[in-house]
């Protein structure tokens, strides 16, 4: 399954402007991403998506963070990270309090091994992951990719009028099989039968459990809500150093997306009891049981994550979407219980009742808490830009249909 690496450093603050030139550097190396010689993603054999950007806090020293999406070993996944990016890490990170000096274009292994510690001790863990397509590789899709637009150019040039569903698989089968394909459907070990089996495996057994922990923890929660809820307010507070004005830069109409908030969680032991045990069940339920490309009932998430950062007072959401800023918005809240649990208990969200309604069905109120609480990020990188959760999964199991048959 990728997994998920975040990494947090603080930026180092001698003349008082360090912050402002790491974000133009970002700005410019995101700029120019595909043809930058400085860091090649597209030669990466582990990495989803990556992205930087700096956490804006105003009463806290700026940090720059590093998200990636990644296959197999972490250690294999850095040393990926560090032989195509190096001379991008060493001018990015070279803003940053504690990193390793050296020569950029000799990358000796004792350096390498030094950075490697260096990301490895500012790792900071998720509370919570979801992968819209899970336990596929990078190889797994970008070979579903390459079969099925193969196919496409195939097809437009064999006349298919006529022809029914089962001829035209024939003529594929028979295409493939042929010298002159120039991919070769791969069958990977996870299909959508394998994870439909175990999700409906999960249901059977866990709901039960699920069902006792509601009855035990939730509903108890739910009724004394209100006595929290009627004393808290929908506007920001005054200790609320995620708030700022709405930023718009990003949030534009593009195939792919990357979004990030930062807000801080309300300072009570319940918030807080509630908020952990949200994101508990939330990453217990995006392995086991959102296996099917749908985070409840959004369907464009490509991968998504939950952090607690400065001893859990502020939370932090990544994600890596399709479509625009305010179709994505409105997926989250619509229904909104989801939304209503987990950033109900954050300062400057629309309130709620009973935890999981109003909230966010006050969507304009609820795009407003967004916009004063997204931080853009300069570098957005996506190994399949142009490609949405749905389309990749209707190639995955288009190409599986075709090495099955091969």
């Amino acid at each position: 399954m990728p997994q998920a690496l975040t990494i947090i450093t603080e930026i180092e603050h001698k003349s008082g402007d360090e912050t402002e030139c790491l974000g133009e550097l970002l700005k410019s190396l995101g700029q120019n991403l595909e043809n930058n010689c400085l860091i090649r993603f597209d030669r990466m054999q582990t990495v989803h998506y990556a992205a930087w950007l700096i956490l804006p806090l105003r009463d806290r020293p700026a940090r720059l963070l590093l998200e990636t999406n990644y296959d197999g070993d972490l250690g294999h996944h850095l040393d990926d990270l560090i032989e195509h990016g190096r001379d991008a890490l060493d001018q990015i990170y070279s803003f940053c309090v504690g990193y390793p000096r050296g020569s950029s274009n000799a990358a000796s292994h004792a350096d390498q091994a030094a950075i490697r510690k260096y990301f490895l001790d500012k790792r900071v863990p998720c509370c919570a992951y979801y992968a819209g397509i899970p336990d596929r590789s990078l190889q797994d899709i970008r070979n579903a990719i390459s079969v099925y637009e193969e196919a496409r150019r195939f097809l437009d040039n064999k006349p298919t009028d006529g022809l029914n569903e089962a001829q035209v698989q024939s003529r594929l089968i028979t295409y493939f099989r042929s010298s002159s394909a120039r991919t070769r459907p791969q069958l990977f070990a996870v299909t959508r039968r394998t994870l439909l089996r175990r999700r409906i495996f999960n249901l059977l057994w866990e709901t039960p459990l699920a069902l006792v922990y509601f009855v035990a923890i939730g509903i108890p929660l739910m009724l004394i809500a209100p006595l929290y809820e009627k004393a808290e307010t929908g506007l920001p507070l005054p200790g609320d150093e995620t708030n700022h004005c709405p930023t718009y830069e990003s949030m534009v109409m593009v195939e792919q997306s990357h979004f990030c908030t930062v807000t801080t969680v309300r300072n009570t032991r319940f918030r807080r009891f509630v908020l952990k045990q949200v994101l508990q069940i939330l990453n217990i339920a995006a392995k086991r049981f959102y296996v099917l490309g749908k985070l409840g009932g959004v369907p464009t998430i490509h991968f998504g994550r939950w952090l607690r950062i400065d001893e859990d007072q502020h939370l932090i959401f990544l994600s890596n979407f399709d479509g625009s800023w305010s179709s994505y918005l409105g997926d989250f809240a619509n229904p909104p219980l989801g939304v209503n649990l987990i950033w109900g208990s954050t300062q400057g969200y629309p309130p709620t009742r009973f935890l999981v309604c109003e909230g966010a069905r006050d969507l304009e109120a609820f795009e407003e808490q967004n916009a004063r609480h997204f931080v853009p990020a300069p570098v957005f990188y996506s190994a399949y830009r142009k490609h949405s959760v749905q389309n990749i999964l209707h190639y995955l199991d288009f190409r599986d249909a075709l090495a099955e048959a091969l």
